[in-house]
């Protein structure tokens, strides 16, 4: 990684038909056409999971790995649109599913922000979620989010992330 790239790490719990579940997200960002405030800017996303297993002892092991490429694209003043779309390889059952995403981003103040998205998986209900981030500075910021997922009263999830900007 170099200019242009972002490494987050995010602390997530997840609750579905009564079992919660814990996980461990190593995330990365890459600029490949920076559009500055302006223009549409793409980037390639990338990162590994790690879950801990209620049914396994709590034993954390690896769960996923994914890619995808994000449009991002100045929507009005303060105001970003998002799209992702990408594979993500699940290790239990070795199958690799297309995943998507649509956001909107608004910048509060300069250190503040929070977004709305709807994301998921091909074949599943789509999530809808909400999320804050606080901007410590230009490299540093804290986030966290809650979503659920439409069609079901158990599933949620709520992340608690750091990111660093290098």
């Amino acid at each position: 990684m170099g200019l242009g790239s972002q490494l987050a790490l995010a602390l997530g719990q997840s609750r579905s038909g009564g079992q919660n579940s814990r996980n461990l997200n190593l995330g990365a960002k890459t600029s490949l056409v920076d559009g500055g405030d302006d223009n549409i800017s793409l980037t390639l996303a990338y990162g590994v999971a790690w879950v801990q297993d209620p049914a396994d002892g709590n034993r954390t092991r690896p769960d996923l790995a994914s890619a995808s490429l994000v449009l991002s694209t100045p929507l009005a003043e303060g105001w970003t649109g998002h799209a992702n779309l990408g594979p993500t390889h699940y290790r239990d059952g070795q199958v690799t599913r297309t995943t998507w995403a649509l956001a909107v981003e608004n910048d509060v103040s300069d250190t503040l922000g929070w977004g709305a998205e709807s994301f998921g998986e091909k074949g599943d209900s789509p999530w809808l979620g909400t999320g804050l981030r606080w901007d410590m500075d230009k490299s540093l910021n804290l986030n966290i989010s809650f979503a659920r997922q439409a069609g079901t009263s158990q599933a949620r999830m709520v992340t608690l992330g750091i990111k660093l900007a290098f």
